[in-house]
């Protein structure tokens, strides 16, 4: 019934509820721990990146050798986007070969100049990394994504690689190398800074003009912004494996939440999933008031001036359907 890896269902009735919250506590808990609801930005940009990767259907021969990127503020949602687009690209044997059509790697910022390269090996499936100086390292991974069929190779976190004087070059080669094979796509993924970072760089905008595509937060200024806020809030919601509703796009959550994350999809769900592990713990038939708040406390991001979540710790009725 459910990907543990990502949780997606709805649970679209009182059935359907009652199922999700007599699961296994385990089985809830990854629920919780893996929820994803593809919102209307999640999905353009699945879309974008996905016509970047083939962007003729059926056919990997045009526009093959480019640098892309995903940019966005820290947790606007990246991440999840980019791991869901490359888990509908699994690993599979194809006359006799393993392959790897999208490889998913993140950026540290303790690389050294050869961690790029080492990362890629055990991003495709091999643990035992040779031995061998910069440019021998950079050949052979090129050669092992090749061999094994990756027309897409991820890079969260891209902002580290230009971070470091005493890698940066050699981070930049590679990627160099690789479009340059003519077989794979390059996205990389991270802070604005990045595309700065590559203006810089003429091997890498030169490779396509450097396509990029922006995730950002839910503009909370704006009537429309609080709306699509509101409705992302109601489809979180639809997917807590708890017996009722946890009204969490009632006004006097959704306020609350907007207030406190100003919007960004990643510390929204920093604090609903932490929330629902406590209620999850507590046995309730929903997330409380008393969660949500507890959650943002422990992050410190409730305002201590403010009742939050309502006085009582309950929800508010005026949900957002």
């Amino acid at each position: 019934m459910h990907d543990h890896r990502f949780h997606r269902t709805a649970f679209q009735n009182a059935a359907d509820r009652a199922e999700a919250a007599s699961s296994p506590v385990l089985e809830r808990q990854m629920m919780i721990k893996n929820l994803l609801f593809e919102y209307p930005q999640f999905q353009s940009v699945i879309g974008n990146v996905a016509k970047f990767h083939i962007p003729v259907e059926d056919t990997g021969l045009a526009d093959i050798g480019v640098v892309g990127g995903v940019m966005g503020e820290s947790r606007a949602g990246k991440s999840k986007i980019l791991e869901s687009y490359s888990r509908r690209f699994p690993s599979v044997v194809e006359d006799d070969i393993v392959t790897y059509p999208v490889v998913y790697i993140e950026a540290r910022a303790d690389w050294d100049s050869l961690e790029f390269a080492r990362q890629i090996f055990r991003a495709t499936g091999k643990q035992y990394v040779p031995r061998a100086g910069v440019a021998a390292m950079n050949t052979a991974v090129t050669l092992r994504l090749r061999d094994h069929r990756t027309t897409l190779l991820i890079v969260d976190d891209s902002h580290f690689i230009f971070d470091s004087k005493r890698t940066r070059k050699t981070n930049v080669s590679l990627i160099k190398e690789i479009v340059d094979a003519q077989f794979c796509n390059v996205l990389l993924a991270g802070l604005p800074s990045i595309e700065t970072a590559v203006e810089h760089e003429a091997q890498l905008r030169g490779r396509g003009g450097f396509p990029r595509f922006d995730v950002k937060a839910f503009n909370t200024k704006t009537k429309a912004g609080r709306d699509n806020y509101r409705l992302f809030l109601h489809g979180i919601d639809q997917r807590l494996p708890f017996a009722e509703s946890s009204d969490l796009a009632s006004k006097a959550f959704s306020d609350e939440l907007r207030r406190m994350s100003n919007g960004s999809v990643g510390l929204t769900m920093n604090v609903v999933r932490a929330a629902a592990l406590m209620a999850l713990n507590a046995g309730t038939r929903r997330v409380l008031g008393t969660h949500l708040r507890a959650a943002a406390e422990q992050r410190a991001l409730l305002d201590r001036t403010r009742p939050g979540f309502g006085e009582e710790g309950e929800g508010g009725v005026d949900v957002y359907a």
